[in-house]
């Protein structure tokens, strides 16, 4: 059953859920459940009427439709990948069909959002990659950009380890982050949030 479209539009996905059938509900919250268990960062927002999660773009979406269910993947690799689990489905597009009596497994779930995950993750390495190739005149290849932080003594970006003028100041200044320091926001960090503006977002959940 399509969420009530005589009803106002839902604001969140909670009330999505709460104007459908009971039994449709249960399954849609489940569905919910295993998909902010394997994508604990990503945004959950009702998005042209319909739940919808976020990480680096559109992630995944679900919807009641009046007599099934839709999954919504944003990615025919993704399908492709697990045709052979999704033998039992109906699909379409990027799509993926089934009812309250033939739900998808939770564990099922959970690997299609932690594929989508690693490809929207290297889709925005390659983005930042292109960026900061044309920004610093260099060949950066999306594979580097995978760094376990700063001033950590994991994996570091060639670029963060010896030239980064924002891991310079935080380890002269011996504060943790950016978020810490007396001068946040300075010219410096403005700068390279425009590169990445996810830094930005991360480091004000840290004030």
């Amino acid at each position: 059953m399509k969420h009530d479209q005589n009803n106002e539009p839902a604001t969140n996905v909670g009330n999505y859920l709460a104007t459908l059938p009971q039994e449709v509900k249960a399954t849609l919250e489940n569905l919910r459940q295993a998909i902010k268990a394997a994508a604990p960062k990503a945004e959950e927002v009702i998005s042209y009427q319909v739940p919808t999660y976020k990480y680096h773009g559109p992630l995944v979406h679900f919807v009641a439709r009046k007599n099934y269910c839709s999954f919504i993947v944003a990615s025919k690799t993704t399908l492709t990948t697990f045709e052979i689990d999704l033998k039992a489905y109906d699909t379409s597009g990027t799509t993926i069909h089934f009812s309250v009596r033939k739900p998808l497994s939770a564990s099922l779930v959970k690997k299609i959002v932690k594929t989508r995950i690693k490809e929207n993750d290297n889709a925005k390495r390659a983005e930042v990659a292109s960026k900061w190739s044309a920004q610093y005149h260099s060949d950066i290849k999306p594979e580097q950009i995978n760094c376990t932080g700063c001033k950590s003594d994991g994996v570091k970006f060639g670029f963060t380890e010896h030239v980064c003028e924002i891991r310079k100041c935080n380890i002269e200044k011996k504060t943790p982050h950016c978020a810490a320091c007396s001068m946040y926001k300075c010219e410096k960090l403005v700068r390279f949030i425009q590169l990445a503006p996810q830094i930005g977002t991360a480091l004000e959940a840290l004030r």
